[in-house]
């Protein structure tokens, strides 16, 4: 040992077994244990990946063009969406709505997807062959969808979804309140 309580590198190899009787597997050269693991082993592995991947590269396939062709099918409707003088007026009627609720409105666009997103809220303006459809969401779950008419009047739309948001605000108001005066009830005591 040094001063420092370290075993020395000399010193440890001549502690350490030099015959292999107590681990044969070391005694045994790398490329004979490699060798050991068969063929047969190989091949089984190879194929059960195979099959894992087997039935789902066709469905794949075929989803993805059918994807695809939606998309394509879907184009014209969501480049007036994007460029609609309706979605601009819609933007700015929820972003005048949601100051006035004190709630944050967010817009994202997912692909040709508007998706309009409040206190847990969505509505998405998905565009497709024959049309947009606006598809109230609670999570993933579609609640209502209606169709859009670009040359309509986008506050109709919007008011029936900020009926939904509002409902939603003043549940989790009541909750913050009820929370609260249990808060204040625990100091208290």
């Amino acid at each position: 040992m040094t001063q420092f309580g370290h075993v020395s590198h000399s010193r440890m190899s001549q502690t350490a077994p030099t015959d292999n009787t107590r681990y044969p597997c070391h005694a045994m050269p790398h490329a004979t244990m490699v060798e050991k693991m068969s063929f047969l082993d190989n091949l089984e592995n190879s194929l059960k990946a195979l099959e894992g991947t087997e039935g789902s590269g066709f469905e794949d396939t075929n989803q993805r063009n059918a994807r695809r062709n939606d998309e394509r099918a879907a184009a014209p409707w969501a480049a007036k969406l994007k460029t609609s003088d309706w979605t601009a007026k819609l933007m700015r009627e929820a972003t005048v709505a949601g100051h006035k609720r004190r709630v944050r409105i967010g817009f994202f666009w997912l692909g040709a997807t508007l998706r309009l997103e409040a206190v847990g809220q969505r509505l998405d303006l998905k565009p497709s062959a024959t049309g947009i459809d606006a598809q109230f969401l609670v999570g993933n779950e579609v609640k209502k969808s209606i169709r859009i008419d670009l040359d309509g009047d986008p506050t109709k739309v919007l008011g029936q979804w900020l009926q939904v948001v509002d409902a939603e605000k003043s549940q989790n108001d009541a909750e913050a309140a009820r929370l609260l005066e249990e808060l204040k009830d625990e100091i208290a005591e």
